[in-house]
């Protein structure tokens, strides 16, 4: 009798955690009325009960397969931020099962189908290599998995595509394009430094050239000026010269 009791006060309350709630079933049965939601709960000890999180929770698929038109295969991991809605986890319980089943029968199976119809709009796999395409992809790929699961009680908030791995053969003609574009730019680059030197030189010539212009101007105007002077000097003794002679025969007469 004690024991019976004992038992049965230990299974008369259930406590459900911050962030989660619980279904009941007695029999198989499942109360589709009351969800319990945090907190201490005095409960029929012949019940059972399933937890669910209704916290922002993620969905990840690692290496999931992303066909394209060019028939290569590349693969991706895919995380789905969501979160459940408590209230209708009673017909969760009755539709698909443990939490567990939930996500495995509405997330995977959907997530998996759009994904890859998604990639098969992509002309190659090299497409994949665009961030542009990748977040087109990721936001058709939430739009449409949240009408496929409209009414099932999740609430899809962001997917996320990551970690993109190419087909080898996509990989090494990625690799071949990188490297003609490098070598490309290279060219380009040494014929803008040759450009450049060229420009350098021609200014050199002509600061040069224009250095010897001045030159020869400084020198021709030098040369006028002392020819100027010379004039000058001469001129100047000359009319010395004639005053002399103008002041000698004045004296003498």
């Amino acid at each position: 009798v004690v024991a019976c009791t004992g038992t049965l006060a230990l299974n008369s309350y259930t406590v459900v955690q911050e962030g989660d709630v619980k279904v009941q079933s007695l029999f198989g049965k499942v109360n589709q009325t009351e969800v319990l939601t945090a907190g201490f709960h005095p409960v029929n000890p012949l019940k059972s009960f399933d937890t669910y999180s209704i916290r922002n929770d993620k969905y990840e698929v690692s290496g999931l397969n992303v066909p394209t038109q060019d028939r290569f295969n590349s693969t991706a991991n895919v995380t789905v931020m969501y979160n459940i809605d408590g209230k209708l986890s009673p017909a969760i319980k009755t539709n698909y099962g443990t939490s567990d089943q939930y996500i495995d029968k509405t997330l995977r199976q959907q997530l998996r189908s759009i994904i890859r119809d998604e990639g098969r709009k992509l002309q190659d796999s090299r497409s994949l290599a665009v961030s542009d395409n990748v977040a087109l992809m990721q936001q058709n790929t939430k739009s449409r998995l949240t009408a496929a699961i409209d009414g099932t009680g999740i609430t899809i908030h962001e997917v996320l595509i990551q970690d993109i791995t190419f087909d080898p053969r996509i990989t090494k003609q990625i690799l071949a394009t990188q490297q003609r574009i490098q070598q490309e730019e290279a060219k380009k680059s040494e014929e803008r430094q040759a450009t450049t030197n060229a420009l350098i030189a021609k200014a050199e010539a002509e600061g040069a050239a224009n250095r010897k212009m001045e030159a020869a101007k400084a020198e021709a105007f030098r040369a006028v000026k002392e020819a100027e002077g010379r004039k000058t000097a001469a001129i100047a003794e000359a009319e010395g010269k004639a005053q002399a002679r103008t002041l000698a025969a004045t004296a003498e007469a």
